[in-house]
């Protein structure tokens, strides 16, 4: 996982063209893996497949491709960044992340979200089914615009009950307990 931590940062530092790609990940996650993810200008996903954790570059707005979507719905572990915007935080699953939940078959894991403050864990909201974008996403327009719809996000998050629980980054014991969930150690 350090070495493909190496490598998105470099991309990143040139100035290149984050594209699709999958990494397989030798070993178990971090904390420290994780909060380093969370500080990239582009969105990650970790998902499973056949019992092994998969990095993903997605593109903006979520998972980019039909394989890597696939995979988030049939994986026992689903976790995904959202990047600092125009310095506002993102914490709460998107409408997207939210119907991706549901989604999601067998028996998952909760959805977690990373974020540079800690992780959200997020859980199905049948009830966001009955609405069609309840809220319009202006991201990419400024900090003021991305202060409200991190606000807008948060509100139809609680109000749907998308929101299983968070934890901080200091909050070692709850981040410890969701790294045994990714790591398949349940």
């Amino acid at each position: 996982m350090d070495e493909v931590l190496r490598d998105l940062a470099h991309v990143e530092s040139s100035g290149e063209q984050q594209t699709l790609r999958d990494y397989p990940i030798e070993g178990e996650v971090t904390a420290e893996q994780l909060r380093q993810l969370a500080e990239l200008d582009v969105e990650i996903a970790i998902t499973e497949e056949r019992g092994r954790l998969v990095l993903s570059i997605t593109e903006e707005g979520g998972i980019g491709d039909d394989q890597a979507h696939e995979r988030m719905i049939h994986s026992r572990v689903s976790v995904h960044t959202h990047p600092e915007e125009s310095g506002v935080i993102f914490d709460a699953p998107s409408y997207s992340d939210i119907i991706s939940a549901l989604e999601r078959r067998g028996e998952p894991s909760p959805m977690f979200i990373v974020h540079p403050k800690g992780i959200t864990v997020c859980k199905p909201a049948p009830e966001a089914v009955q609405e069609q974008r309840p809220y319009v996403m202006r991201a990419g327009s400024g900090k003021q615009d991305a202060a409200e719809a991190a606000k807008e996000q948060r509100e139809y998050a609680d109000r749907v009950g998308a929101i299983a629980s968070e934890a901080l980054w200091t909050e070692t014991e709850e981040i410890e307990e969701i790294l045994r969930i990714i790591n398949m150690r349940s």
